[in-house]
């Protein structure tokens, strides 16, 4: 059995997934140790699935050598790795039984860890710190605080991604009213992939669209502009709400330059295999066709966060502090 869950999350280099063996799989040769015949059988059966199943869904597999030119008696994490190009930052396995779907465990103090509201003047400054894109009811949560905002701050600068449909859940209930059912991003696969979606829908690309439904107009912040607080370690779906958000309204980002991940990944899985793989399988683009820059996404207020200046969620912290600093010489607060 096999499951396919799109998602996006973040992790700059491979990971190396122990080897997934049992001691009485081996036998003594000498001072070395080899897997007998049945353990042997049972890797290059793994081994051959993994290939299989990246060369059905991995978005480079064009550059994928050919079947026969791959060893199939390595352990499957490692054999996984052989299948990785040199452009691949992010792909990844990990040993099954850790699997763990990113819907459990999260809830509204672990992804948005501090929200406040500051009045400066007239004016009502919504700010959240959001560490994940997980649930949707995190993200209602700290919309109906903000609820009445002039303008609103959101800090993403440790936030490595999460689920896009979260992203576009957040985007929008933050967009302007006229986003709304407008298009959000296209997603482009492999060729394959591409020529399946192309017989079944007539395009290559597959497509999102920012809601329009009654929980987000009735939640809906309708703003025109927002500030995003960056790190180097944002990605992903934060790196998708600054992208995705640009073609309809203002998005002032104010830190680091993030990551760089316009990619994402579908587990894959199966009883034939001990190892969940992480491939990167779609890159994404947003309304006018701008994917997120594999440098990362340049910050229109370059700022070094100091951690001696405060706390999150502190004006005196240096992004926020910078952040309603702006506020304040561009929205005339009385």
């Amino acid at each position: 059995m096999r499951r396919h869950i799109t998602y996006l999350t973040v992790f700059s280099i491979l990971t190396l997934c122990a080897s997934c063996t049992e001691k009485d799989h081996f036998i003594e040769t000498g001072t070395s140790i080899a897997p007998n015949n049945e353990a042997m059988e049972e890797i290059v059966a793994q081994d051959k699935w993994i290939y299989q199943e990246m060369k059905q869904n991995y978005f480079w597999s064009d550059k994928m050598k050919d079947s026969s030119d791959y060893d199939y008696t390595l352990p499957p994490d490692q054999f996984f790795r052989t299948l990785i190009v040199e452009e691949d930052r992010f792909s990844y396995c990990y040993p099954n039984e850790d699997y763990r779907p990113m819907t459990k465990g999260y809830n509204l103090n672990e992804t948005v860890k501090l929200d406040s509201i500051y009045v400066i003047g007239d004016k009502r400054i919504g700010y959240f710190y959001y560490s994940g894109f997980e649930t949707e009811a995190d993200v209602t949560d700290v919309i109906l605080k903000m609820a009445g905002v002039d303008e609103l701050i959101i800090d993403v600068r440790n936030n490595p991604g999460g689920y896009v449909a979260t992203c576009i859940y957040l985007s929008s209930l933050v967009a302007p009213k006229e986003a709304r059912g407008k298009l959000f991003c296209t997603y482009k696969y492999n060729d394959r992939l591409s020529e399946l979606y192309k017989k079944e829908t007539g395009f290559e690309y597959r497509c999102s669209y920012f809601r329009d439904d009654a929980i987000t107009t009735n939640r809906s912040l309708d703003l025109s502009r927002v500030y995003i607080l960056t790190g180097h370690h944002s990605a992903s779906c934060s790196e998708l709400l600054i992208n995705c958000l640009r073609p309809y309204m203002t998005v002032v980002v104010i830190g680091l330059t993030t990551t760089g991940k316009d990619v994402g990944m579908t587990p894959l899985m199966s009883q034939r295999c001990k190892y969940v793989l992480m491939p990167i399988t779609f890159r994404t683009y947003n309304a006018v066709g701008v994917p997120v820059p594999m440098t990362g996404i340049v910050p229109d207020i370059l700022y070094e966060e100091d951690s001696i200046t405060g706390r999150i969620g502190d004006v005196n912290e240096t992004l926020l502090g910078r952040a309603l600093e702006e506020i304040i010489k561009t929205s005339n607060i009385k």
